[in-house]
């Protein structure tokens, strides 16, 4: 729930079901895992001042 603009409560929608990936970025019983894939480089970048 959050408060919308006009000062009401908004509630959030239901979720679809259980989380798939449970953070473990401090734990310390258990290595760090890197869940989400990194991003494929680009094949036409070139380093420059502006984009």
């Amino acid at each position: 729930m959050y408060i919308g603009e006009d000062g009401k409560p908004v509630f959030m929608p239901k979720v679809d079901g259980p989380a798939k990936v449970t953070s473990n970025m401090y734990r310390t019983d258990t290595p760090q895992r890197l869940e989400a894939r990194p991003p494929e480089p680009y094949q036409t970048f070139s380093e420059t001042f502006e984009y």
